[in-house]
């Protein structure tokens, strides 16, 4: 299931979103259309979506506070949201991932590319693959990932993360003292067409240290190459 979202009263965009739903709906999905940033947060609670499709200019709240609103409420941290918006500037792009969308798409855009973009970050999200790990939980130094369920916890305490903050967190701890570049930390969590940078990664790994508060120092930075995850057996 997926939701976008479409400022009232705006028949350009309400012929943009239509075209969005009707493709969408040909592609198997099942869409639900909000007018209004207060409305989402209740929407998603009662009916969670797979993901979200949010508009940053929407009505009462732009997408910015609806983005905080969803991750810092427990019950709709976890849903993968992907921004649509005109403003491609690098730092309205890198604000949108800091506060935890999982992709950005900027207008124009074709029809195309969003179903694209909404099926990568679907797989990125998504269960089938963690599946076929060996193991379920990956333990290291204090921090416990559950690859099935996607949560990340120190000390049995539960860390909110993106699906994006999970999938670079993972990458590290699978390999720990391996130096990554960051290159190599963009292929591990992007999917087709994903905005993912140099400088994303590391606004991501700023993100993540945060949340891991005391274990922070697990993750370290190798001057000029990338990041590991800290060799604790040396």
């Amino acid at each position: 299931m997926g939701i976008c979202f479409r400022p009232q009263n705006e028949p350009i965009i309400d012929l943009v979103n239509s075209i969005l739903k009707l493709n969408l709906e040909a592609d198997g999905f099942l869409v639900d259309t909000l007018t209004s940033g207060d409305q989402v947060l209740p929407e998603v609670i009662k009916n969670p979506p797979s993901i979200i499709l949010l508009d940053v200019m929407i009505p009462e709240k732009d997408g910015f506070e609806v983005c905080k609103e969803l991750k810092a409420n427990a019950d709709t941290r976890h849903v993968p949201i992907i921004f649509l918006t005109a403003k491609t500037l690098e730092h309205n792009v890198i604000s949108g991932l800091e506060i935890g969308a999982d992709d950005y798409i900027a207008k124009p855009f074709s029809v195309s590319v969003v179903i694209s973009r909404i099926k990568a970050v679907l797989r990125r999200s998504g269960k089938q693959s963690l599946q076929k790990s060996s193991s379920v939980q990956l333990s290291l130094g204090g921090i416990t990932l559950d690859q099935i369920k996607m949560t990340v916890k120190t000390n049995d305490e539960k860390v909110p993360v993106t699906t994006t903050e999970f999938l670079l967190l993972k990458h590290l701890m699978e390999k720990p003292g391996w130096v990554f570049k960051r290159a190599q930390l963009m292929e591990a969590c992007k999917g087709e067409d994903n905005f993912v940078t140099d400088r994303s990664i590391d606004v991501l790994m700023v993100a993540i240290r945060k949340k891991l508060g005391a274990y922070a120092h697990l993750i370290e930075t190798v001057r000029g190459v990338g990041y590991k995850f800290k060799d604790l057996e040396n």
